[in-house]
């Protein structure tokens, strides 16, 4: 809404949390403050989401990403599978 309305402020630029201090996204702002003007800054903040994902990918470490913890991440239920043939259950 602020955006639209001619203001540039951002909660990622005034005070990043998480990674967004490593991102470097773009801010629309509008001119008029209209319905228009508040829909077309919508459409802009969408697609500069996908550019805020394309920039965390490229900066993602190469290699296989995986969390130790089973309740994150299962195994896959072949290895479930056998493991409770060898175990008897």
């Amino acid at each position: 809404m602020l955006r639209g309305s001619g203001i540039c402020w951002d909660l990622r630029k005034a005070a990043p949390y998480d990674v967004y201090d490593q991102l470097d996204p773009d801010i629309p702002v509008g001119t008029r403050g209209d319905r228009y003007d508040r829909y077309y800054i919508h459409i802009k903040e969408m697609r500069q989401s996908v550019q805020i994902i394309v920039q965390c990918l490229n900066q993602m470490p190469s290699g296989v990403i995986k969390a130790d913890d089973q309740k994150l991440c299962p195994p896959p239920c072949c290895a479930n599978f056998l493991r409770n043939e060898v175990i008897g259950t």
